[in-house]
């Protein structure tokens, strides 16, 4: 397990989507749409589904701010 901030975490979460073979959690508090559409990129959705590992996110959803966020 690696825990990243907001200068070490797009590279690091490039490599550790692009090395995953069964499952990839990413627990944020503050996670932007922007820096999942980097980490995620188009040929992720390619990909058939059966094929890509099991995603979950685990994030902060406290009040509407959060939200849009």
């Amino acid at each position: 397990m690696r825990f990243l901030d907001n200068k070490t975490n797009l590279e690091a979460l490039r490599e550790a989507v692009e090395g995953a073979k069964d499952r990839i959690w990413i627990c944020s508090a503050w996670i932007r749409s922007e820096t999942l559409k980097k980490v995620f990129d188009k040929t992720w959705f390619e990909t058939p589904r059966e094929e890509q590992p099991d995603i979950r996110f685990l994030i902060r959803m406290g009040s509407s701010p959060d939200y849009e966020i």
